[in-house]
């Protein structure tokens, strides 16, 4: 029976993640096109210039305690108000010293007076986001992942008609720093409000307290400064060896790529607090439900890999427009890693359930080692073999994702090398030929016939994969009751 209710909860928070993400995908875009278009290289590269150094203080800022606050009150709840109470202090007291860091960093990198002034309104509104992150966490701890995803819609919603109004009263950079502020104080605002069912100040903190979380935070920050680093060094390494052009083309391409990517996102953020009141308690319930959620993973990533190869050119070329087409090599690459991937996130999510977070802290330092070595050595390579820098970046991210995915598979060889697995793999593979092959029948087409297209190989990977064993039909009917029965709770 208990199974059965912590099923229930993960499909619901699933769905509402989901549902969630996919309004979120349409206004981003939305957003990221009125923006670029708007503002224009120079004044966007200015906004850029600005959130990027308030980005890496967020960070630094939330020390990684997001996650443990998760893990922690997933198994004792009770505990949720001295961990938040003590997550807010210490978030305050590095928030002042956010000002003196902003100051230094423009006066470093010689930004001009409104530069500037939008990154003084970023740091604001990035210290407003943290507080509502400790909240978020608290409800995520509690399996309440409605709240984020509302946080999240309400955000983007609003940000999008702020844009519009932005550009309407011909605004410059300042004003998409303060609609940023602005919002950051409306969600949090409203995250205080849904926080006072399930958290309340306290003023019974200790030295203890605040030993414990920043002690058992380390990990997490350590992790996100690697993995900061990891995802940017490439750009660097790129940019100094073959110029802003081939950045331009990598980055477009590694934007499409952040799509998918937020399907293990959701996942892990969904089974975080079930894995880990798993950790501490029974190995077979826990090895099971870990082999569940990467087999998912293994057979929704064969799919979008193939959809995003075949897509890639027309998205390329829709979204960005003709002259990134040398993007789109790039993106065919970058597609390979959506596997590896899947599986890394999903990884350091079993890894973190039985708080041996340090062992993936671990594979991202190695990382941040091996991809810039890598880089340098297929940067060169792709701009004299193929004429496209930009390609040498995505091999070198192909092979430490890869590299990363085999560390995750040996170190937790227990969960990962059982039949639950293989069945997932080989009928992805056996469905996913026959996806392909539709696919290449249909050849170049214009977008709506792709399209079509598109979402018939899908129906054809499903029945296929389910036939196969990949997606066994219980998980499929116990998700779909899940679907029927949510507005009906909601009506309620």
């Amino acid at each position: 029976m208990d199974q059965t209710k912590g099923k229930r909860r993960v499909s619901s928070n699933l769905l509402i993640m989901g549902a969630g993400q996919v309004i979120t995908w349409a206004v981003s875009i939305a957003h990221l096109v009125l923006v670029s278009r708007y503002l224009g290289p120079y004044g966007l590269g200015e906004f850029v210039l600005a959130s990027s150094f308030t980005t890496i203080l967020g960070l630094l800022l939330g020390l990684g305690m997001d996650t443990y606050i998760v893990r922690a009150i997933a198994r004792a709840p009770e505990r949720g108000n001295v961990l938040v109470t003590t997550a807010v202090i210490l978030r305050g007291s590095l928030g002042a010293l956010v000002p003196l860091a902003i100051f230094a960093y423009t006066q470093v990198a010689h930004l001009n007076a409104e530069t500037s002034e939008t990154a003084y309104i970023l740091g604001l509104g990035m210290i407003m986001q943290q507080f509502s992150n400790v909240l978020v966490a608290a409800f995520q701890g509690h399996e309440k992942m409605s709240y984020g995803a509302i946080g999240g819609v309400v955000f983007n919603v609003a940000q999008l008609g702020l844009t519009c109004l932005v550009i309407v009263r011909n605004g410059g950079v300042v004003a998409f720093g303060v609609n940023n502020a602005l919002l950051a104080f409306a969600v949090l605002a409203m995250n205080v409000r849904w926080a006072r069912r399930y958290v309340r100040p306290t003023w019974h903190i200790t030295f203890a307290d605040i030993r414990e979380v920043i002690v058992g935070s380390f990990a997490f920050c350590a992790g996100n400064l690697f993995q900061t680093f990891y995802t940017s060094v490439d750009s660097v390494i790129l940019g100094s060896l073959a110029g802003s052009q081939p950045v331009a083309f990598y980055g477009a391409a590694n934007r499409l790529l952040t799509v998918p990517m937020v399907l293990p996102y959701i996942l892990g953020q969904a089974t975080l607090p079930m894995l880990s009141r798993l950790g501490v308690g029974s190995a077979i319930d826990f090895e099971r439900v870990g082999r569940k959620t990467l087999s998912l993973l293994i057979t929704f990533s064969v799919p979008l890999v193939i959809g995003l190869v075949s897509l890639s050119g027309v998205g390329v070329s829709v979204i960005f427009g003709k002259s990134f087409q040398a993007a789109t090599p790039t993106l065919v690459i970058l597609s390979l890693c959506i596997p590896f991937t899947f599986l890394d996130m999903q990884f350091y999510q079993v890894l973190v359930a039985r708080n041996q977070e340090w062992r993936w802290t671990i594979v991202m330092g190695v990382s941040c080692v091996i991809n810039p070595l890598v880089n340098v050595a297929l940067i060169p390579l792709a701009a004299h073999q193929w004429h496209n820098a930009a390609v040498g970046a995505a091999l070198a991210l192909l092979v430490t994702e890869a590299f990363m995915a085999l560390y995750g598979a040996v170190i937790l060889r227990q969960v990962v090398f059982h039949s639950l697995i293989g069945r997932a793999a080989g009928g992805s593979l056996v469905a996913g030929m026959a996806q392909a092959g539709i696919l290449w029948f249909v050849g170049s087409q214009p977008l709506p016939l792709m399209l079509v297209a598109e979402v018939m190989a899908a129906a054809v990977y499903l029945v296929l994969a389910t036939a196969h064993g990949a997606f066994p039909r219980q998980d499929i009917t116990f998700l779909w009751e899940t679907v029927r029965r949510r507005p009906q709770r909601a009506a309620a």
